[in-house]
C-alpha cells in the first residue's frame, strides 16, 4: 500500500518539525541522563551491600566456620526470598536479565508489562539483593531492561508533553485526528515508509501468542456531502503522519536505552550502540543509530561523573599489559589454543542451560519458583564454603590492595583468602586483578608459581572456573534479576590467568603476560557463550582501555565462534527466545522455506466473520481498516449508539465532534491500560438487501471485564455531521455519564449470554432482545466505527513472496498483515504464528 502526502501537507507539518526535532533531542539526552544515575546508584548500592556482608561475615568467623555457614545461608536465603517474592508479587517480568524479552519486544512481540516503571523499581532492588546473596549472576543484562524502561517512560513523558502544547491546535471536528488520538499505532521501516497496525498497551507488543483477533465485518455508507470524501482523505494522511512519528519515536528512543544501558554498565558507548544494532533491534537505520550515539554518551558522561572510583563505568576494568609485536606473533598460537578451551566453556554453558531447561517444568507455581531460588543460593553458599576452606589458600595482602577489598576468611591477620576473595569480593575488582597479572599494576613475583607469592594460586584459579560454570547455569533460569555477562566474564578470566600463569612458569623467558591471556580467554567466552562479535570485541576495547590488544581479541572471537558453531549451540539470548513458546520471534534472515512460497502459501482463510451493513456498489469483502477491541468496549461501556445514517442517539449533531474527541481519549487511556489490544479486522461483508442492525447492545459494561466480549455486530459509516460552537443541555448531561464508572454486568445476563446459541471462544456474544440491558429507543441500533478506526491498515496481494511478507514483519515489527486480491476483498490474514511454522515446517522436514 502506497500512500502519497502532497506537498501542502508536508508545509502544514513544518512548522512543528523543528519544535518536535529539539524535545525528541531532549527526551535522549534525558533519558541518557537517567540511565547513567541509576547505574551508579545501582554500583553504589551492589558495592555498599557486599562490603556489610563481608563484614558481618568476617565477624562471625571468629566464633567458627560452622556458625558462619549457618549465618551465611540464612542471609543469603532470605536475600534471595525477598527478591524472588518482589518479582512474582509486583513485577514477573523483572526476573532475569530481561535482554530477550526486549529483542522480542523491538522484534514486535507484545509484552504485557515489560518497560513499567514497577518492572524499573523491582529489578533495580532486586539486582541488589542477588548479587549481595552471593548468586552468580551480572548487571549487564538488567542495566540493559532498566534502560529500555527508563526510556520508553521518557518517550511517554515526551508524547503528553507535547499533545499537551499542541492541545489548542487539534481540530476537534476531525476524523483522522480522533483515531490518531483513540490510540492507533503505525510503525513503519523509516519516516519513508508504509505505516503498519500496531496498538498501544502498557507493556509493548503480544508476549502471547494465544491472543485471538476477532474479525467484524462492516459497511461502507458515502458521506452525503460532495466534497466529504477528498476532505477524509486529507485528514486520514495527517493521522498516518502523526501515527507514524510515535511509534518510530518509541522504538527509537527505547533501542537508545538499551544502548546507553549496556554503555553505562561496561563504560563503553560504542560497544554500547553495537550490541544494541548486533543484538536488541530488528531493524536499523541512520536516526536509530544518531539517537543511540546521543544516549549512550550521555549515560557514560553522567556516569563518570557521579562515580568516585570510576571514569568508565561499572566494569571500567583498566591496566591489562600489553606486547610488542614480536611478543604477539610468537605468542598467538598460544593464545588460539586458550581461546578454543574458553570457546569450548562457553559452548558447554549453554548446552548446560539446555539440558537444564529441559528438567524443569515448562510452568512452574510461585512456590516452586522460590524454592528453586532459595535451593540455589544454599547451594551457592555450601560450594564457596566447602572451596574456601578446602582449596583456598592465604596470601599476603599486598600493599596497594585495600582489606575492604579481599575476604581474611580463616587466615591469619595480613592474609587473605585467595578464592573466598573471588567468590565473595566485588566483581570488579576480582576481573581487574585477573587482566592486570603481570602489568605494573600487578606485578608478579619472580617465584610465582602453584606455591609462590602470586596473587591467585592455580588450584583456587581451577575452582572458581569450574565451580561458576554450574552455578552460573543454575541461577540462570531462576525467577531473581540477574544477568549473564559479568558471571561469563568471570569464568573466562579465571581461566585465562590460570592458563597464563601456567605458562609463565613453564616458560620463563618467553615474556608471558598472564593478563593478556585473561582478556583474550574473556573475549572467547563472551564468544561462545552470547556468539555476539563486534559488540564484544568493542565493549573490550573501551572497557579495558587496552587498544593494542584488538588483534588477540578479535582472534578469540573468530576462534570461539568457530568452536560454538561445531558445539551447535546458538547465543544464550536466541536460546532462550527459541525455547520461549510463548513468544514468535523471527529472524534477520528469512527461513529457506520461505523462498518457494507465497503469501496465499500461508495465509489462514476464509476471513471470518458477521452479518453487517454493506454498499452494494463497493461489493462484499473490502478491507476496510482496522479497530481495537478495546475501543469497541469504550463505544459499547458509554452507549455510544447512532442510528442507520450515522446520527447519535443521546445526543444532537452538533454535539458529535466533542462525543468523538472525548471518546478517543477514553479509548487512548483504554488501550495504554489493556495488557494486549486485540485488532478486531473490519472488512465489508456479504450483500443484504436489508441493513443488520446491532440487536441489544449492552447498556453498561464493566470497566475491567475483558472475559466477556461485548456485541460486535456494527455498521462503519463515513456519517457527514454538522458542526457548531454551542453544545446543548443533553450533551452536557451524556458527557457527565461519561465520567461515571458503568454498571457491572449481572450474573443473571452473563448466564444467559454464555447460553446463547452460536457462542464460542473468539466470537462476541450478545445478549437475547430485550434484555434489562437495553434502554428505550436503543434497540436496533448501529455503532459508528469511522472516526475511531484505522482507514489505512497495511496489506499485501495473494501473490507476494513469503520471504517479502517476512521482510516486511522484522522491519515493521508486525504482529498481522491482511492478504487481499485485486478488488482489495479482505482473503485471507497472516500472522508471525504463520511465518515460524512455516520456516519450522521446513526444518523439521529436512
Amino acid at each position: 500500500m502506497l500512500m502519497l502526502i502532497g506537498e501542502g501537507d508536508i508545509r502544514s507539518l513544518g512548522s512543528a518539525c523543528s519544535g518536535r526535532a529539539v524535545s525528541k533531542l531532549v527526551a535522549t539526552l534525558l533519558a541518557g541522563a537517567a540511565i547513567g544515575v541509576a547505574g551508579q546508584a545501582l554500583q553504589s548500592a551492589i558495592e555498599a551491600g557486599v562490603a556489610v556482608h563481608n563484614q558481618l561475615l568476617q565477624t562471625v568467623f571468629a566464633t567458627g566456620l560452622g556458625q558462619a555457614f549457618a549465618v551465611e545461608v540464612v542471609v543469603s536465603v532470605s536475600l534471595v526470598l525477598a527478591a524472588g517474592s518482589m518479582v512474582l508479587l509486583f513485577a514477573p517480568m523483572a526476573a532475569g536479565g530481561g535482554v530477550a524479552a526486549v529483542m522480542a519486544a523491538l522484534n514486535g512481540n507484545d509484552i504485557p508489562g515489560l518497560l513499567g516503571l514497577d518492572v524499573f523499581v523491582v529489578k533495580l532492588v532486586g539486582c541488589v539483593l542477588s548479587r549481595v546473596a552471593t548468586l552468580a549472576v551480572g548487571v549487564e543484562g538488567p542495566m540493559a531492561h532498566l534502560g529500555a524502561c527508563l526510556a520508553s517512560a521518557l518517550c511517554r513523558a515526551e508524547q503528553a508533553f507535547w499533545d499537551w502544547t499542541q492541545e489548542r491546535r487539534r481540530p476537534t471536528g476531525s476524523r483522522g485526528s480522533t483515531a490518531c488520538l483513540a490510540g492507533y499505532e503505525a510503525l513503519p521501516a523509516s519516516d519513508e515508509g508504509e505505516p503498519a497496525e500496531r496498538q498501544r498497551s502498557a507493556g509493548g507488543a503480544s508476549w502471547s501468542a494465544e491472543d485471538v483477533k476477532l474479525e467484524l465485518e462492516c459497511g461502507h455508507i458515502k458521506a452525503g456531502e460532495e466534497g466529504g470524501e477528498e476532505d477524509e482523505e486529507d485528514r486520514e494522511a495527517g493521522s498516518v503522519v502523526a501515527h507514524v512519528d510515535h511509534s518510530l519515536w518509541h522504538r527509537e528512543l527505547v533501542s537508545a536505552g538499551v544502548a546507553a544501558g549496556i554503555a553505562g554498565a561496561f563504560g563503553a558507548p560504542l560497544g554500547g550502540i553495537l550490541f544494541s544494532c548486533e543484538e536488541a533491534c530488528s531493524y536499523w537505520d541512520r536516526k536509530v543509530a544518531w539517537r543511540c550515539l546521543l544516549c549512550a554518551a550521555m549515560a557514560t558522561f553522567v556516569h563518570s561523573q557521579l562515580s568516585a572510583t570510576s571514569e568508565l563505568g561499572i566494569l571500567a576494568i583498566s591496566g591489562a599489559p600489553s606486547l610488542t609485536p614480536r611478543q604477539w606473533l610468537v605468542q598467538l598460537p598460544l593464545m588460539a589454543a586458550v581461546s578454543a578451551g574458553a570457546g569450548l566453556l562457553g559452548a558447554s554453558f549453554n548446552l548446560m542451560r539446555r539440558r537444564l531447561r529441559r528438567l524443569s517444568p515448562p510452568s512452574r507455581t510461585a512456590a516452586r519458583s522460590l524454592g528453586e531460588a532459595m535451593a540455589v543460593a544454599a547451594l551457592t553458599v555450601a560450594v564457596i564454603a566447602a572451596l574456601s576452606a578446602a582449596v583456598g589458600s592465604c596470601r599476603p595482602l599486598p600493599e596497594h590492595w585495600e582489606a575492604g577489598d579481599v575476604v581474611q576468611h580463616l587466615c591469619p591477620d595480613g592474609q587473605y583468602n585467595d578464592l573466598a576473595s573471588m567468590f565473595l569480593g566485588s566483581s570488579v575488582f576480582v576481573i581487574k586483578s585477573f587482566i592486570g597479572l603481570g602489568s605494573d599494576a600487578e606485578p608478579l613475583h619472580t617465584s610465582c608459581g602453584p606455591l609462590g607469592a602470586c596473587y591467585f594460586s592455580l588450584p583456587s584459579l581451577a575452582a572458581l572456573c569450574a565451580s561458576y560454570l554450574l552455578l552460573t547455569a543454575l541461577s540462570s533460569n531462576l525467577v531473581v534479576p540477574g544477568g549473564l555477562f559479568m558471571p561469563s566474564i568471570m569464568i573466562g578470566g579465571s581461566y585465562g590467568a590460570l592458563c597464563g600463569l601456567a605458562l609463565a612458569r613453564a616458560l620463563p623467558g618467553a615474556g608471558i603476560q598472564p593478563g593478556v591471556f585473561a582478556v583474550v580467554a574473556t573475549a572467547a567466552a563472551l564468544g561462545g557463550v552470547f556468539r555476539s562479535s563486534i559488540s564484544i570485541v568493542a565493549i573490550l576495547l573501551e572497557g579495558t582501555q587496552g587498544f593494542n590488544q584488538a588483534l588477540g581479541i578479535i582472534a578469540a572471537i573468530a576462534i570461539s565462534h568457530y568452536v560454538a558453531h561445531l558445539c551447535g549451540t546458538a547465543g544464550v539470548y536466541h536460546d532462550d527466545l527459541e525455547a520461549n513458546k510463548k513468544v514468535l520471534f523471527l529472524h534477520e534472515d528469512p527461513p529457506s522455506a520461505l523462498r518457494h512460497l507465497t503469501a496465499i502459501n500461508i495465509m489462514r482463510s476464509p476471513v471470518v466473520g458477521f452479518d453487517a451493513i454493506v454498499d452494494p456498489v463497493s461489493g462484499r469483502g473490502r478491507l476496510d481498516g482496522f479497530i481495537l477491541r478495546s475501543q469497541l468496549l469504550v463505544l459499547l461501556r458509554h452507549r455510544a449508539y447512532c442510528d442507520a445514517g450515522g446520527r447519535y442517539l443521546h445526543i444532537p449533531p452538533a454535539a458529535a465532534p466533542q462525543l468523538e474527541q472525548q471518546l478517543a481519549l477514553l479509548m487512548q487511556e483504554s488501550t495504554r491500560r489493556s495488557h494486549s489490544g486485540r485488532l478486531l479486522l473490519v472488512f465489508t461483508g456479504g450483500v443484504s438487501p436489508d441493513p443488520t442492525p446491532l440487536r441489544s447492545p449492552l447498556s453498561s459494561w464493566n470497566a475491567e471485564e475483558e472475559e466477556a466480549p461485548p456485541a460486535a455486530e456494527a455498521a462503519e459509516q463515513h456519517a457527514g455531521l454538522a458542526s457548531a460552537a454551542s453544545v446543548e443541555p443533553p450533551w452536557r448531561a451524556y458527557a457527565d455519564r461519561l465520567q461515571r464508572p458503568p454498571r457491572p454486568w449481572s450474573t443473571a445476563a452473563q448466564q444467559q449470554q454464555q447460553q446463547a446459541p452460536g457462542a464460542g471462544a473468539g466470537t462476541p456474544r450478545t445478549p437475547r432482545p430485550g434484555s434489562h440491558q437495553e434502554e428505550e429507543g436503543e434497540a436496533g441500533a448501529f455503532l459508528n466505527l469511522a472516526p475511531v478506526m484505522n482507514r489505512a491498515p497495511l496489506s499485501v496481494r495473494r501473490f507476494t513472496p513469503a520471504a517479502r511478507v517476512h521482510r516486511l514483519f522484522l522491519s515493521l515489527s508486525l504482529r498481522h498483515l491482511c492478504v487481499i486480491d485485486r478488488s482489495n476483498a479482505a482473503v485471507g490474514i497472516i500472522t508471525r504464528q504463520d511465518l515460524v511454522h512455516a520456516g519450522h515446517a521446513q526444518k523439521s522436514s529436512c
